[in-house]
């Protein structure tokens, strides 16, 4: 008789969603759970009068060590609706970067296809009965069960405050500890109509004296249209620094040194800012994933790097690792 092995993935990030997809390909049955409303994680947009903005991750870059993605399963996953660009990166270096011609996150719902994804889960506890794995939800009653292996892919933080209440996790919590993200404020600014604005360039990475990391252009994006409109990504410093602010402090403070630094009336038709807590990965594991005990596995981009497509890899290495050891029949 042939049984097909349950895999639950926690996050429908880039990572957890390729992860899912790779998986159940391979021949698992593969479930995403995630706490917010829809799929993406930082692959996150935002439609308004103005028009979209990404302001989660506004491009895809490439990681530095990898200047094409040559995985052809990456290269399937990024061949909807993108243009390859070159940009500025945050060092000063040129790098090959994939830039959506709609939001970011209309890419991570196309991932979503054919998987099951439960969203509104905010998992709060996990056990291992000896054989197979139970979750717990703060928005259900009981445990969802059972499943046979688990892929964590939420930010290590999150993990560690779930794992560190089992034991036999102690060294992958030992391995989690050495992952760290930094904040970052992101804000969205769409300003009143001004000649100024006849000019502009699609990313600015120079205004980092003033706590800005990215300026992004939206309207100036390929295809993207609309009315002038900005992204701003605050450095990870002043993110820190103003990370228990309130959105609507933070949005002004950043709109007014973007417009100082751009020269442009501090003005606006709208404003509104998000907090990213896991926004930039500061100390990677350096390793493509990680393996704790009882089929438990945790990926992401904080595992080899700080984007999105070092998620990604990251996802791809752990459903290989998953589908390697696993029968898949029984």
């Amino acid at each position: 008789m042939h049984n097909v092995l349950r895999l639950a993935i926690i996050g429908a990030g880039a990572s957890g969603l390729i992860a899912a997809s790779e998986a159940q390909h391979q021949g698992l049955l593969c479930t995403v759970f995630d706490k917010a409303r829809r799929a993406g994680g930082r692959l996150a947009s935002r439609r308004s009068d103005w028009g979209s903005f990404n302001h989660g991750a506004p491009f895809l870059s490439m990681p530095t060590q990898a200047p094409t993605p040559s995985d052809p399963r990456l290269q399937h996953a990024l061949s909807h609706g993108l243009s390859t660009l070159h940009v500025s990166a945050i060092h000063g270096e040129k790098q090959p970067a994939f830039v959506p011609s709609d939001s970011i996150n209309s890419l991570a719902q196309l991932w979503t296809q054919g998987l099951t994804c439960h969203f509104e889960h905010t998992l709060c506890e996990l056990k291992h009965d000896g054989n197979n794995w139970w979750l717990k939800f703060s928005e259900q009653l009981g445990w969802l069960g059972p499943f046979d292996r688990v892929l964590m892919t939420c930010p290590p933080v999150q993990a560690l405050a779930l794992l560190s209440k089992l034991p036999s996790q102690y060294r992958l919590c030992q391995q989690l500890q050495t992952m760290h993200h930094a904040p970052c404020w992101s804000v969205r600014w769409a300003p009143k109509a001004s000649p100024a604005l006849a000019a502009g360039v699609f990313i600015r990475d120079d205004l980092q004296a003033s706590g800005i990391a990215l300026c992004i252009r939206e309207d100036l994006r390929p295809q993207g249209g609309g009315a002038p409109r900005f992204t701003l990504h605050a450095t990870a410093a002043w993110s820190a620094a103003h990370l228990e602010e309130s959105s609507e402090s933070v949005a002004l403070a950043l709109m007014h040194a973007a417009a100082e630094a751009l020269k442009l009336p501090a003005s606006t038709e709208s404003l509104e800012a998000h907090r990213w807590r896991y926004g930039y990965v500061s100390a990677a594991a350096g390793k493509a994933y990680l393996r704790g005990e009882h089929g438990l596995f945790y990926a992401g981009d904080a595992c080899l790097g700080a984007t999105a497509i070092d998620a990604m890899h990251s996802g791809l290495a752990a459903a290989d690792a998953l589908c390697a050891e696993l029968p898949l029949t029984a």
